[in-house]
C-alpha cells in the first residue's frame, strides 16, 4: 500500500506530507483546493513526465517522494532485475530541477524514467473520468479479459515468442533485400573474379616483367658493350687481365722484403681474381642476352594486361590487384552465405511461428473460458450500482493475423434495457453508464490484479442518492483486498471511507496561496461531510444527516 507521500515546491504545495491508512482512503476538498494537484504529484513519483512550469519556486527544485508498502512477486521480480536493492518499504523519489532537468530514485538509487514508469505500473492503478474513454479501446478490453484470467504468465511467454518472431521477420526481410540488390550486381562481380583469376597474378611479377622487358629491348647494344668490356679485360697483348697478370710475378719478389709490401702484393692478387671472375660472369651474360622478338611480345602483352587491369580498378600495383580479387572473393562467398542464412531463417521462422500458433491458442482458450464468468460478474455489479435491467456480452473474435497480443480482439457489448439487443458499449452507453461500467470492471479484475493501490479520482460526478452508495459501497468491497484511494464530492461516498483526508488552500503571512492536506478526526469528519450535503453552508440540520451517514456506516461494518 502507499504508506506515504511527500512534496515540496509544487504548484500551490509548499511543503506537504501526510500518510495514508490500510483499506479505504478518501480525500475530499473544495474545487480548486488541490485535490488534482496532489495526484499530479504522485503522478511524477510514479514516473509521469514534469513540467517545470509546475514549480512553485522555480528558482529551487521540487521534490516527490511516495513509500510503500509492497511484497509482491512482480515488484520483487523487477528490483532484482534493474539490480536495485529491496528495502523494508519501497521508495520512490523524483526531482525536478529549475533548469528542466529531472532524476529519479528507486530506493535511493538513480534509475531512468522507463524503469520508475515500468515499477509505478506495478503499483497504482490511476482511474479517472477521463479513463472511461478507454472503453472505446479493443486493447483495453482485451486486457480487461487477460486480467481477470489471470493470463499474465502465458501473455508475458506469448509477447516473448511475438517479439522473436517479429525480429525474425524484419532481419528476413532485410536479407532478401540484400539478396536483390546482390543479385544484380552478382554477374558482374563473378566476371570481374573470373578475370583477375584467370590473370593468375603475383606480387613480384610486374617488376621482374619490366626489368626483363627492357633488357630484351636494349639486347643488342648490351651485348656490343658486354663484348668491348671483355676485349678490354682479355686482350693477349693489351688486355687489362695479361698487363697485370705479367706484373703479378714483380710483385710477389718484391713483397718479401716488407710486410706493407706484402699486404700490397696481396690485395694486387685479390683484384686480379676480382677481374678475371668478372671476365667470367660477362661471357656467361652474354651467352644468355640475345634479341627475342617473340619474348619481347609475350612480355609485352603481359604487362599490357596488368596495366589494363591497374586502370580498370584504379590501383598501382599488383598487390592491390590481388586484394580485390581477394576481396570480391569474400563477397561472392557472402553471397552464396546469404541465400543459405535467408533458407535457414526462414526455417527458423516457420518453427516460431508454430509456437505462437500454439501459445496463442492457449491464450484464446482461456480467454473464452473466462467470459461467461465475467459477464455475470459485471451484470451483478451493474445492477448494484442502479442499473437493474443491464446485462453486458463479451465477443471474442479470432483474427487473420497475430498481434502483441494474441490473435484475439474482444469487444464488451452492453444493453442497459430489458429486449434491447446488446451492442458496443462505446456506442449505446452514457457518459454514466460508461463509468459505472469502469468502476464494475475495475471492481471486476481487482480480485485478480496484483497492483495493491487503485486511486479514483472523482468517477462519482454526476451520480447522486442511492446510486452514490451503492458506487462508494463497490469501492468499499474492493478495498478488503487492496488499498483504495477515492477522490470524490459525494458524502455517501466520504463517510464509507476507512480515513478521510480533507486537502484546503490556506494564505501564508507572505501573501501566497497553498494547498495542504491533513486527516481529519470524527469531529472534522461530520463537519466535512456536513458542508459537502449543504453545498458548505453547514447547518444542524447538515451535521445530523452527517453523523447518521457516519454511524450508518459503523452499523453495517
Amino acid at each position: 500500500m502507499l504508506k506515504r507521500l511527500s512534496v515540496k515546491n509544487f504548484a500551490l504545495i509548499d511543503t506537504l506530507e501526510f500518510r495514508l491508512g490500510k483499506g479505504f482512503n478518501i480525500i475530499t476538498g473544495e474545487t480548486g483546493a488541490g485535490k488534482s494537484i496532489l495526484l499530479g504529484a504522485l503522478g511524477l513519483a510514479l514516473g509521469n513526465r514534469a513540467d517545470t512550469h509546475a514549480l512553485r519556486n522555480p528558482q529551487e527544485k521540487c521534490v516527490v517522494e511516495a513509500s510503500f508498502e509492497v511484497n509482491l512477486p512482480s515488484v520483487n521480480a523487477f528490483l532484482q532485475e534493474a539490480d536495485l536493492e529491496v528495502w523494508p518499504e519501497l521508495i520512490l523519489r523524483r526531482e525536478i530541477l529549475p533548469g528542466g532537468k529531472s532524476r529519479a530514485f528507486i530506493n535511493d538509487t538513480p534509475v531512468n524514467l522507463s524503469q520508475m514508469r515500468q515499477l509505478g505500473d506495478l503499483l497504482v492503478d490511476i482511474h479517472s473520468q477521463h479513463e472511461t474513454l478507454l472503453m472505446n479501446a479493443a486493447d483495453f478490453q482485451l486486457a480487461v479479459v487477460d486480467d481477470f484470467a489471470l493470463n499474465g504468465e502465458y501473455l508475458r511467454q506469448y509477447k516473448e515468442i511475438f517479439r522473436e518472431y517479429k525480429k525474425d521477420q524484419s532481419l528476413l526481410e532485410s536479407l532478401k533485400i540484400r539478396e536483390a540488390q546482390s543479385m544484380a550486381e552478382r554477374d558482374y562481380l563473378e566476371f570481374l573474379y573470373k578475370e583477375l583469376l584467370d590473370a593468375a597474378l603475383a606480387e613480384e611479377e610486374q617488376q621482374e616483367l619490366e626489368e626483363e622487358l627492357d633488357l630484351l629491348t636494349h639486347a643488342e647494344d648490351i651485348s656490343l658493350k658486354i663484348n668491348q668490356i671483355l676485349w678490354s679485360l682479355e686482350n693477349d697483348e693489351s688486355g687489362v687481365i695479361s698487363i697485370l697478370s705479367s706484373q703479378s710475378s714483380d710483385f710477389e719478389q718484391i713483397s718479401r722484403f716488407s710486410s706493407e709490401l706484402g699486404d700490397l702484393s696481396s690485395r694486387f692478387e685479390s683484384c686480379l681474381v676480382e677481374l678475371k671472375d668478372i671476365r667470367n660472369e660477362l661471357e656467361k651474360a652474354a651467352g644468355k642476352i640475345h634479341y627475342d622478338p617473340s619474348r619481347i611480345e609475350v612480355l609485352s602483352a603481359r604487362l599490357d594486361l596488368i596495366f589494363r587491369l591497374q586502370k580498370k580498378h584504379r590501383v598501382s600495383s599488383i598487390g592491390e590487384l590481388i586484394q580485390i580479387r581477394e576481396d570480391i572473393g569474400h563477397k561472392l562467398e557472402s553471397m552464396d552465405s546469404l541465400v543459405a542464412d535467408i533458407e535457414s531463417l526462414e526455417k527458423k521462422i516457420l518453427a516460431t511461428r508454430q509456437r505462437l500458433q500454439e501459445a496463442a491458442q492457449i491464450l484464446s482458450e482461456r480467454r473464452k473460458q473466462a467470459i461467461e464468468a465475467m459477464e455475470t460478474r459485471l451484470d451483478e455489479t451493474l445492477h448494484t450500482l442502479g442499473m437493474p435491467d443491464a446485462a453486458t456480452k463479451i465477443i471474442i473474435r479470432t483474427l487473420d493475423d497475430f498481434t502483441p497480443s494474441g490473435i484475439d480482439e474482444a469487444t464488451f457489448f452492453f444493453s442497459a434495457n430489458i429486449g434491447q439487443e446488446p451492442r458496443p458499449v462505446a456506442k449505446v452507453a452514457s457518459g454514466g453508464e460508461l463509468s459505472r461500467m469502469m468502476l464494475a470492471i475495475k471492481s471486476l479484475i481487482s480480485h485478480k490484479t496484483l497492483i495493491p493501490v487503485i486511486i479514483f479520482d472523482e468517477i462519482d460526478t454526476g451520480v447522486s442518492g442511492g446510486i452514490a452508495d451503492r458506487t462508494g459501497k463497490v469501492m468499499k468491497q474492493m478495498a478488503q483486498g487492496m488499498q483504495v484511494i477515492a477522490i470524490t464530492h459525494i458524502p455517501q461516498i466520504a463517510a464509507l471511507g476507512d480515513h478521510h483526508f480533507m486537502v484546503y488552500k490556506e494564505t501564508a503571512q507572505d501573501q501566497t496561496t497553498r494547498s495542504t492536506i491533513r486527516r481529519l478526526s470524527e469531529e472534522e469528519r461530520i463537519e466535512a461531510i456536513a458542508g459537502m450535503i449543504s453545498n458548505q453552508q453547514i447547518t444542524e440540520a447538515s451535521r445530523e444527516a452527517a453523523k447518521q451517514l457516519l454511524s450508518s456506516v459503523v452499523k453495517k461494518g
